[in-house]
């Protein structure tokens, strides 16, 4: 006698939550949303260099592990959006749009490697020990992390004073 087939008890992740998939890659991404998204990034960087423990040179071998490997994964990220096609974005081209929403998800591991105050993020993600981010950091981090286009803010029609934060 053949196994008798059930249906799948996994129901899509929508019936069960409020989740809502990202949209930012099937919006709008204009060359002025590049430009900010990329300002943040500096800003994080900048923060990041600043960090009580960061050596002149990044690269230095007194830098602690994790800390090299939060500023060269954001640096990394800066770099792939200054590489970006505004053009082919703001086409719609989905292998920018692919992109772009990469760059974004970056932000969010590298916002929960920060944010995370037990340490654990950092140690599972560098697999050194970690180090603390002073709060300046997280919220630069949190703001990359929480990016959202011009073009999504206008569809959401958010208060301007809420759409700047973004």
């Amino acid at each position: 006698m053949a196994p008798s087939k059930k249906k799948s008890q996994i129901r899509p992740l929508k019936e069960v939550s409020n989740y809502e998939p990202c949209p930012i890659a099937t919006r709008e991404v204009r060359k002025a949303d590049v430009e900010r998204f990329a300002e943040k990034l500096d800003d994080l960087l900048l923060a990041i260099r600043a960090h009580p423990r960061m050596q002149s040179d990044p690269h230095d071998s007194q830098t602690p592990g994790a800390l090299f490997f939060v500023w060269d994964f954001v640096q990394r990220t800066r770099d792939k959006v200054e590489t970006m096609s505004t053009t082919e974005l703001e086409a719609k081209n989905e292998s920018a749009l692919e992109k772009w929403n990469d760059c974004i998800g970056r932000c969010g591991l590298s916002d929960a490697i920060i944010s995370d105050n037990t340490g654990m993020m950092c140690s599972m993600m560098t697999r050194m020990p970690p180090v603390e981010f002073p709060a300046n950091i997280q919220e630069k981090s949190k703001l990359c992390a929480d990016f959202c286009p011009d073009s999504l803010n206008a569809a959401k029609n958010l208060p301007k004073d809420i759409a700047e934060k973004a």
